[in-house]
């Protein structure tokens, strides 16, 4: 899946934060694909 375009600014703990974000929206029931989306 692509990410959207952004301007990098600083990437200390963007994997934390991703995979946060994740584990919230399945957990939350999101389908795998919206989750991703979520996440990113």
């Amino acid at each position: 899946m692509p990410s959207p375009p952004t301007k990098v600014v600083d990437t200390t703990g963007a994997g934390d934060a991703f995979t946060g974000a994740l584990a919230v929206a399945i957990l939350e029931g999101r389908s795998p694909l919206d989750a991703a989306r979520f996440a990113a």
